[in-house]
């Protein structure tokens, strides 16, 4: 048989399939991808988990079909190409999990934590008789009521926005209480 003649594995071809499917997750637009089906919450993780783990079975399953087909059948480098796709994703994934996201929720927190001590520092300014008395020094008086009398530091290296009525600090990186709150 020529190698012309040879089929390709449908299984190498499910494999790279499935793995450029995971993949689309971590592209820039997959986020919108998988938001688009209506998937949220679980959704988008179990179905990357089911991609990229099938692409891995299928792969490895190919190239053990391709060699006892006596290489009669073609495929193995779709199969290998799945294979490497699935396993570099899953890698990626695995990496964003347990590397970067834990540093990511420490700042949110760190961040939402420094946030609420502005607040609190207002709410003792807010006790001074002449704070009210004086709108253009109110920013000031809160930050003297800070430790060490200045804004703390975004562990993000956001910068800090006080405003004397309560509505609207925020840090530029992380953004205000509640969503630093959410970010954990």
């Amino acid at each position: 048989m020529t190698n012309s003649q040879k089929k390709v594995s449908a299984l190498a071809i499910a494999s790279l399939a499935l793995a450029i499917a995971g993949s689309v997750r971590f592209m820039p637009f997959g986020y919108d991808v998988y938001h688009s089906l209506g998937l949220s919450g679980l959704g988008p993780f179990v179905l990357f988990v089911s991609l990229v783990g099938f692409a891995i079975v299928l792969g490895i399953a190919a190239l053990l079909l391709i060699r006892a087909s006596g290489y009669s059948l073609k495929g193995v480098s779709i199969a290998s190409a799945g294979l490497i796709l699935s396993l570099a994703t899953a890698g990626f994934f695995l990496t964003v999990i347990f590397v970067l996201r834990p540093r990511l929720v420490r700042h949110y927190s760190i961040c939402g934590r420094n946030i609420q001590m502005i607040e609190r520092a207002r709410s003792a300014a807010g006790q001074d008789e002449n704070y009210y008395a004086e709108p253009a020094k109110q920013i000031e008086r809160i930050i003297e009521h800070l430790p060490n009398g200045r804004l703390p530091e975004c562990p993000g290296g956001g910068r800090y926005t006080v405003h004397p009525t309560g509505y609207g600090d925020k840090c530029s990186k992380h953004g205000d209480h509640a969503t630093c709150m959410q970010g954990i």
